[in-house]
């Protein structure tokens, strides 16, 4: 079989992921056709270090009411953190069928805690006639409308808010289409094709239109240009905005390019620069927008930004197809030259394959960037030397799928390196990747068995196998009564471990700790010798080795610490219970998981380790010797179907239980 070839026989099957271990997956069948555009992670605002509160994630349903597919309404909804369950959802109908094409694109959290939701929506709200209106709505993590909200901006033409952040002064920018004057466009001059929107609103949704302005290229004749993502510079506090652009392409061309602005967030003149253009017929230009720290986690000058797009070229790398497109650029969008990549542009690299490939999202990882969208490219047969992609979950009997591609790319070059797929038989795509606060990453997108099939909502959680690393350069500073323990900080590490024993008794742990800590003797035993140890929790599923620190002595501070005023983070009940705690990861798992249980006291003996059903009927049974006061230990039972079950650990007559999700993938 040739390598053009639609139909790929037994060279369809794909085999386990190496570089990412999925955590979960999900779809969720609301109407006839779903599709999620963006979501964002809940951030309770505690200090239990529990991230329970799950994920907003927002897009489109098509009404079926009656039987009749009616059209496209708004859909918001809060999932759980196990991902099994739509706590609460909101669906939102402009009313103006049979035009009904309102659709959330994006949704953030904002630091006051609210979430904010921006669209459109088909109405005639500015008009008799009916027309699109950009469309925000504001609430809170319990689905409850913010009085007043949700609004509509915009004019007599279409207008569409791709995207929204919030900036540095707590006011909501906003990033997406216009094409007609007046109301909240003023007295500018909009082309009827569509022009770059951006504009900025308070708090409370009021916009002042000196905050809102078009942008094009030079080509005045217009063309259909709009904006797909907006940054907020975190430096500058600039906004960075990105899309599509045909009016920046000459008068003689039909193509569109990657228009970059740099507005400052008073509207003054913008920084810009246009990226693509080689001399022929090509479209190019760019679904997201973020910054590219050079070190992850911070914030320095320089940075610059990573803009990730498609280009369709007339020839390529790849040939004719689509290919996922990235330039990145200092913060003055002076693009950073790929000396390996493939490209068909002016700048930046490309992949993919010979099929469409649509780069939608990205983020910055460890080292380098995770970029993702879909692919109808494949690369098993070794003929096929111009194809990136190495798998595409294709149903055998049937023409080629989508599946959603993740790319992991080196930012110094340009290299590719490495590559997934997800998805299954049938169409996936995903228009939203994030990282999480457990350092796993999570996309949001749509799932179909067929070309004929309607769309679902698909959602997976999944997390990189990349090597955890120990901590390094552990250190105590001792006063009387004081430890401070510290060691080196990893950005990317979401969580530190940390487990000390008082002389020879049993290890105790305390989760999610932060360098330096400072530890205290709370226990009036006549032992002041102690011994402790770090680990990094780089993601559910992936920790490292405990690096242990040099032995320190201490004295005990006192019920009443009148002798103890400098010393500050003494241990809580809370923490005294989390030492006791039995802990489980992944959870949810397809049935392979481990667990550890750290004992305040020890135990030369056995635990008996049971897997229950709800009804607590013992399914899974073993004994496993204690050493001390710890137990690790991985457990399979993956024959069992998905569903809840419980984990139960026994030693003298103590029992700690934990609860257990199991998903079959």
């Amino acid at each position: 079989m040739s390598c053009n070839s639609v139909l790929y026989s037994q060279d369809c099957l794909c085999g386990d992921p190496e570089n990412i271990s999925v955590i979960w997956s999900k779809t969720f069948d609301i109407e006839i056709d779903d599709a999620a555009w963006d979501f964002v992670e809940i951030d309770d605002g505690d200090t239990d270090a529990i991230h329970n509160n799950g994920y907003i994630f927002v897009g489109s349903v098509n009404d079926d009411e009656n039987g009749l597919n009616n059209g496209m309404d708004i859909y918001i909804a809060r999932l759980s953190a196990d991902g099994n369950t739509i706590v609460w959802d909101e669906t939102w109908d402009g009313g103006m069928s049979p035009a009904k094409q309102d659709v959330a694109y994006s949704v953030i959290q904002t630091s006051t805690g609210a979430i904010v939701i921006s669209g459109s929506t088909a109405t005639n709200y500015f008009g008799p006639g009916i027309n699109r209106n950009a469309w925000v709505g504001k609430m809170n993590v319990d689905g409850e409308w913010i009085s007043g909200w949700p609004k509509q901006y915009g004019s007599t033409g279409d207008d569409i808010a791709y995207d929204v952040a919030e900036d540095q002064s707590g006011n909501y920018v906003l990033a997406g289409t216009a094409s007609a004057s007046g109301n909240d466009l003023g007295t500018q001059t909009v082309h009827s094709d569509g022009d770059y929107w951006v504009f900025k609103i308070g708090a409370t949704g009021y916009l002042n239109t000196a905050y809102s302005k078009v942008y094009y290229g030079s080509n005045t004749s217009g063309g259909n240009d709009y904006a797909q993502s907006v940054a907020v510079d975190c430096n500058s506090g600039d906004y960075v905005v990105s899309g599509f652009c045909k009016s920046c392409a000459p008068a003689t061309d039909d193509h569109s390019q990657l228009y970059l602005l740099k507005i400052p967030s008073n509207f003054a003149t913008p920084d810009d620069i246009v990226y693509g253009y080689d001399g022929d017929f090509i479209d190019f230009g760019s679904f997201d927008v973020i910054q590219a720290q050079a070190t992850f986690g911070s914030c320095s000058v320089g940075d610059g930004f990573l803009s990730l797009g498609v280009q369709h070229p007339s020839d390529g790398c790849f040939l004719n197809f689509h290919d996922f497109w990235v330039v990145i650029t200092d913060d003055e969008l002076v693009d950073l030259p790929f000396t390996e990549a493939c490209v068909d542009a002016d700048a930046g690299g490309a992949y993919g394959g010979k099929k469409n490939d649509n780069g939608f999202s990205s983020v910055q990882a460890c080292s380098g960037f995770l970029l993702t969208g879909n692919t109808s490219s494949n690369n098993l047969k070794s003929s096929c030397e111009l194809c990136q992609v190495e798998c595409n979950h294709y149903d055998c009997n049937e023409t080629l799928t989508e599946d959603i591609w993740l790319a992991k790319i080196n930012p110094e070059n340009g290299d590719l390196d490495w590559e997934e797929s997800l998805g299954e038989a049938g169409n996936q795509g995903a228009y939203s990747i994030k990282r999480l606060h457990d350092g796993a990453y999570m996309v949001v997108g749509y799932t179909s068995v067929d070309e004929e099939s309607e769309i679902d909502f698909y959602i997976v959680k999944f997390e990189l196998t990349a090597t955890c690393l120990p901590p390094e350069e552990l250190d105590v500073d001792l006063t009387t009564y004081c430890a401070t323990l510290s060691w080196t900080m990893d950005p990317c590490v979401p969580q530190y471990d940390l487990k000390y024993k008082e002389g020879n008794g049993a290890f105790q742990l305390i989760t999610d700790v932060t360098s330096p800590y400072i530890f205290t003797n709370t226990s009036n035993n006549a032992i002041d010798d102690f011994s402790w140890g770090v680990r990094a929790r780089c993601s559910p599923g992936e920790l490292s080795s405990y690096t242990l620190g040099d032995n320190f002595s201490i004295s005990y501070c006192g019920s009443n610490p009148v002798n103890c005023t400098t010393c500050t983070g003494k241990f809580t009940n809370v923490q005294l219970q989390q030492a006791h705690s039995l802990i489980s990861y992944p959870n949810p798992s397809d049935g392979a998981f481990r667990f550890s249980l750290h004992l305040s006291s020890s135990f030369d003996e056995f635990a008996t380790i049971e897997v229950l059903d709800p009804a607590e009927k013992v399914l899974f049974s073993s004994i496993t010797p204690i050493t001390n006061g710890l137990i690790e230990q991985r457990i399979s039972v993956q024959e069992l179907p998905s569903g809840f079950y419980l984990l139960r650990v026994t030693i003298d007559g103590m029992t700690y239980k934990n609860k257990l999700v199991f998903n079959k993938h």
